[in-house]
């Protein structure tokens, strides 16, 4: 099988193809023997490398559970194994999305391939566009350069409305757990507080109490953005 040279639209083929419940080893096996020079051509900046790692960490996630669906039944295993191999280096869902996209991780505790192919200034609206196949995960998308911006706001919309509950007898906005887990990425409770505002979540004078929706880890696969629009 013949695969595209641009990295971005190989990323975003393989997505689409694990969409469709098609196979996908040959894509896999492609991204094991990966040139590592040609990650390092076509990944220069931090708009190639949030695109192409976003779609390949969906990607990853759809067709390994299609594939394989018991190993939903551990997800510290699913998430934390090296089962993963891109240009010959072993990588794990969990430090795709922590150290690589997030960059989280302690740069003492990063593999050289993670420190040459990290997002440098990740944008937390990233958080919106990982989808781990659970129940309350926001929904997929399939990014491309010139609209990932874009991409990035609409998932986040779709995510909150769907999520995001304002009680107002109470004052209460309940929000999906992910903002309470990664609440510094969004500048901590005063951070969140505004962003509650720029997405209109709740009235403009309200100044509501900030509470977090529970978890649901059911096993969702498929929860692609269009689908999910098409079906409302």
């Amino acid at each position: 099988m013949l695969f595209d040279e641009d990295l971005i639209k190989f990323s975003q083929d393989f997505l689409q193809v694990a969409q469709k419940n098609q196979y996908t080893k040959s894509f896999r096996h492609h991204l094991q023997h990966l040139d590592k020079e040609q990650l390092k051509t076509q990944l220069t900046d931090d708009a190639h490398k949030t695109v192409f790692w976003i779609n390949i960490y969906n990607a990853f996630v759809q067709s390994l559970l299609k594939e394989q669906p018991s190993l939903y039944r551990n997800l510290n295993d699913f998430h934390g194994r090296k089962r993963i191999v891109i240009a010959q280096h072993k990588i794990s869902l969990h430090l795709i999305e922590h150290s690589i996209i997030r960059r989280t991780r302690a740069r003492w505790r990063m593999s050289s391939f993670e420190k040459e192919f990290c997002i440098e200034a990740p944008n937390p609206l990233v958080h919106f566009s990982l989808n781990a196949a659970c129940a309350s995960a926001p929904p997929i998308d399939i990014y491309t350069l010139d609209q990932y911006d874009e991409q990035l706001q609409q998932v986040t919309e779709a995510y909150l409305q769907k999520e995001a509950v304002y009680m107002e007898d109470k004052n209460i906005l309940m929000l999906p757990k992910l903002l309470q887990w990664y609440k510094k990425d969004f500048g901590g409770n005063k951070g969140l507080a505004e962003f509650v505002q720029k997405y209109q979540l709740v009235p403009q004078e309200a100044k509501p109490k900030l509470r977090f929706q529970s978890f649901d880890t059911t096993i969702a696969l498929n929860a692609f953005l269009h689908q999910i629009e098409e079906t409302d």
